[in-house]
Parts: C-alpha cells; structure tokens; sequence
C-alpha cells in the first residue's frame, strides 16, 4: 500500500461543540461529509462535546475523558502533545468556593481509526510544528492520509480484531476516573447544578446557558 493512500477502513470520528456548528466549521464538517460520499473515508462520525469537562467523579461527561485519554496515550506513541489544544484549567465557583479541576476541550478535533486502531489525533504538535484539522481535511479530501499517523497496519497484518475500547497498545495505563454510579444519573449542569432540558439530544441549561450533548446521541445524523 502507498503509504500516501488511505487505508481500506479508514474511519474518522469529527468531534465539535454543538454550539459552534456554523461556518467555518460546519464547511469543515461538509468536506468530510464530500469525502465519503466520494470513497476517500471509509466511514465518518460526528460527534458532540462540550467546551469543558470537570474531572469529578459524577461527571455527566465521562465518555470525553475516555477519549481524551485515548488521544494521550496515542500522542505518547507518536511522539507528540495533543496540547495546547487540550488543556487543564481550575475554576472556583462563586457560590460555594469550591475549586474544580476542568478538562478544555478544542472547537473541532478529528480521531482517525485504522479498523479499530486509532492511529492519528488533529490537531496535534511535535513541538516545532502544529498539525491543524483543516490540514488533516485537505488531505482526506484528496485521497491522502494525514500526516504523521501512527500505528497503522494493513488488513493482511491484521490478524486479531482489537476492540476499540481497549487501550491503544501504549504502555501508559488508562486512567481510572472515579465514577459514583454505572447507573446513568439526570443530567443536570455541570456549571451551576440545573436540570438540563433534551432537544433532540442537544443539552440546554436555562439558568447559566451551558450546552452539551446527550452522550448516547450523535450530534448530527445526516440532512
């Protein structure tokens, strides 16, 4: 296989925050869609996340920080940092003094699976240079594979399917979050604690105008 050809089951996953699909990055999101149409991209996924996520144990967002270390642990085997796009802040809270460590998220991050291996995360840096999404497009676009990926093997090298929630063959442990229950809790606003209301799987919260996903739906399901 060239190794400037995409792989036979390239699958991208195209995560953004619901309250920014609009151009730029709704014209993003069409190129990928015209990517697949044309057979450049095996498959394509869009998912929602919000702007941040708190690292406590009743997260209603769990599912980011498991992606989020998935992407670490990829960066470690490229060789690479998935900051500052991603990045750690702490808030304290003005009504109760109490300061939570947040996860921010990036505006568009794009995941890409070779079968079920993740072998590249945009936008990404080796410390001289920043690998955006909307090169990562351009190339998917044309029929070339975004550079650098790591991890890839062909079809034939692939002997045993790995599932992808396993940990992606680093030798970094996956990080346990605390959870308070496996049963699912009401969503409510990580921000300020109110009941969110579910618009078609968009989270909307009426008293600080936070906005998030239902982590069970996909954010755009097709026009």
């Amino acid at each position: 296989m060239p190794p400037d050809t995409a792989p036979p089951d390239l699958t991208i996953t195209c995560y953004v925050r619901p309250a920014l699909v609009l151009d730029p990055i709704d014209a993003k999101i069409e190129t990928l869609r015209t990517a697949e149409r044309e057979g450049r991209i095996d498959s394509l996924l869009l998912r929602s996340w919000p702007g941040d996520v708190a690292l406590v144990d009743d997260t209603p967002h769990p599912e980011v920080l498991e992606q989020y270390d998935r992407f670490e642990r990829w960066a470690d085997r490229a060789g690479v940092t998935i900051s500052p796009a991603f990045q750690t802040r702490e808030t304290t809270s003005l009504a109760t003094d109490r300061t939570v460590e947040r996860l921010v998220t990036p505006s568009i991050c794009l995941a890409c699976h070779d079968g079920d291996r993740l072998v590249g995360v945009f936008p990404h840096t080796d410390g001289e240079t920043t690998h955006t999404v909307p090169e990562a497009i351009a190339a998917l676009r044309t029929g070339s594979l975004p550079e650098p990926l790591v991890g890839r093997e062909s079809v034939a090298e692939r002997t045993v399917p790995r599932p992808v929630s396993t940990s992606d063959d680093g030798d970094r442990p996956s990080r346990s979050y605390p959870r308070r229950s496996t049963k699912r809790p009401p969503p409510t606003c990580p921000d300020c604690g109110t009941g969110l209301t579910n618009v078609q799987g968009i989270l909307d919260c009426g008293s600080c105008e936070w906005v998030g996903a239902d982590r069970t739906t996909a954010l755009v399901a097709g026009r």
